[in-house]
């Protein structure tokens, strides 16, 4: 069972991060950590958007913020973004963790992620500037995972979110209002297949459309989607919501495996397109 454990930890690493050394400062709140990057066009004047993004699982999880590529986009157009930190497991490879209910994370099944993330956006809320009704989430892999979760549980505190390359594990609470949901997925993702199977090739996978399905319902969303774009790299449809506010877009890339897409890997920029969602709201 350790060895398996630790096969997993090394394709799961090998995978998900090919972090270079970043710069921002490591801040602490509520005995938990997370990096926050500010743009230097901010002056307090105005209200910003804030958005979360959340790493996957991972024993170095300190260039989130070069890997995502999301501070060179708060840069540009003027946002606020912080990197919270999960928990380390108390075992095998001591990778960082968020606790979104799947089996690997014996190490964090106590942690209050939940808690921590929505008093990091309290926290954050008082101390900048922001605008409390554009608060977005993006996470990648376990992050993914976490998005889903996070936004289920306190959908009152976010406008909309992205997942990519994570699925959605249960319990989750029907969530009480919309939240907008983008998510991206490659068709070369033998860690977490789209289809649904086995994760990492040793854990049950939900298929992500039955995921779509059940937001679908909770946005009260059409039944039938619109196709946005397809081309050679991409194929996008959308939901569209009757109330307006939880429109569902998929992004189903053909040449992408497990990574968090750039215009380095797969010639197509997952942060560009996230934040043309998110700022439609």
């Amino acid at each position: 069972m350790k060895m398996c454990h630790t096969i997993f930890s090394l394709i799961i690493c090998s995978l998900l991060f090919l972090f270079c050394e970043d710069n921002t400062p490591i801040v602490e709140t509520q005995g938990r950590e997370y990096k926050i990057h500010v743009p230097q066009s901010y002056t307090g004047a105005n209200k910003v958007p804030l958005v979360l993004v959340l790493h996957g699982y991972h024993f170095d999880v300190s260039g989130m913020p070069e890997y995502s590529e999301f501070s060179k986009k708060a840069d540009t157009e003027g946002f606020i973004v912080a990197y919270p930190i999960g928990t380390r497991e108390d075992f095998g490879n001591r990778n960082y963790v968020w606790n979104a209910g799947i089996h690997f994370e014996q190490g964090s099944r106590n942690a209050d992620d939940v808690g921590f993330l929505s008093g990091l956006i309290d926290t954050l809320l008082g101390a900048y500037m922001i605008d409390e009704t554009k608060v977005f989430v993006a996470g990648h892999s376990n992050g993914a995972m976490m998005t889903y979760k996070l936004s289920a549980n306190i959908p009152e505190k976010i406008t909309a979110m992205a997942c990519i390359a994570g699925p959605m594990y249960s319990p989750i609470p029907t969530p009480n209002s919309s939240v907008a949901l983008m998510h991206i997925h490659g068709a070369k993702d033998h860690v977490v297949p789209y289809e649904g199977g086995l994760l990492a090739g040793r854990m049950p996978c939900p298929p992500q459309d039955s995921i779509l399905k059940i937001w679908q319902q909770w946005n009260k969303c059409s039944t039938t989607c619109d196709t946005i774009l397809k081309d050679t790299l991409h194929h996008e449809v959308r939901w569209k919501s009757t109330e307006g506010t939880g429109d569902i877009v998929l992004c189903y890339l053909y040449n992408a495996g497990h990574d968090w897409p750039s215009i380095d890997r797969t010639n197509w920029s997952a942060t560009d397109r996230i934040w043309n969602f998110f700022e439609k709201f």
